[in-house]
């Protein structure tokens, strides 16, 4: 778990496959790699990204943690 305010930044080139609300992660995103891996990041407390938003390895994506 990272400190509250900390960047976070694609693991690998991908799409995001979802951005949600849930009761008890918060407000979370799934990023599905072109490798077939999937990164999924929780507990943030706004996302400013929707799913089908292309990202490139280690690109800063738009969520505040």
């Amino acid at each position: 778990m990272a400190p509250a305010g900390t960047a976070v930044y694609a693991a690998d080139a991908g799409v995001v496959t979802s951005a949600y609300w849930d009761s008890g992660y918060g407000w979370c995103m799934a990023i599905r790699h072109d490798n077939g891996m999937v990164t999924f990041y929780a507990h943030c407390n706004r996302l400013y990204v929707n799913a089908g938003v292309r990202v490139s390895k280690g690109q800063l994506v738009p969520l505040a943690v």
